[in-house]
């Protein structure tokens, strides 16, 4: 299981950075292709992002996105 680049917690979005176009996107981790350098987030972490000044961002997340995973943490953040 991906864990979120910040806290550890199981990853659920891939967040991506296109440099040359100043484009930063969100989506859910279950997406078929993953992009290269893309970073796993939680939820949480994923909510609070903000692109940089200057910078466009696209949110592919369903507004039905839940805020925590259920399952077996026992391995811990």
């Amino acid at each position: 299981m991906e864990r979120c680049v910040k806290c550890g917690y199981p990853a659920t979005t891939l967040m991506t950075y296109e440099y040359g176009e100043r484009v930063m996107a969100v989506r859910p981790i279950d997406t078929a292709v993953r992009p290269q350098g893309a970073i796993g987030l939680c939820a949480g972490h994923a909510m609070t992002r903000t692109a940089p000044v200057g910078w466009r961002l696209i949110d592919e997340l369903s507004s039905e996105m839940p805020l925590f995973v259920i399952g077996d943490n026992r391995d811990g953040p």
